[in-house]
């Protein structure tokens, strides 16, 4: 997990005329639910954005429902854009192979 703790929270944001999700945190088994409800809540078949900026941690089942929710989006015509992942969760990503494929787009903060 990811040290010091930080409470966990979702803001439900609006980038560039797109709705999106802003995470902080860890995602976890403990918090990862709440980032499927809002994912379907969001799920219209256009493309949501997931800012990760503040994102401390993301275990297995929160990696599970951000690959599921990208899974519904491009099965509806959308996508998922990931952006501000850093350090070890955009490394999660690199090394899982699922930055731009998929109906996953990862963006943003390369370091």
């Amino acid at each position: 997990m990811g040290t010091p703790a930080q409470e966990f929270r979702l803001t439900e944001i609006e980038s560039i005329g797109r709705p999106g999700i802003a995470v902080a945190g860890e995602l976890d088994e403990a918090t990862c639910g709440q980032l499927d409800a809002a994912f379907k809540r969001l799920s219209n078949g256009g493309p949501v954005i997931l800012d990760l900026g503040h994102c401390t941690f993301v275990d297995s089942m929160g990696l599970d429902v951000i690959l599921r929710a990208a899974t519904r989006l491009w099965d509806h015509g959308g996508r998922l854009i990931v952006c501000n992942a850093r350090g070890p969760i955009r490394e999660l990503f690199r090394i899982t192979g699922l930055g731009g494929s998929g109906g996953l787009d990862l963006i943003g903060h390369p370091a």
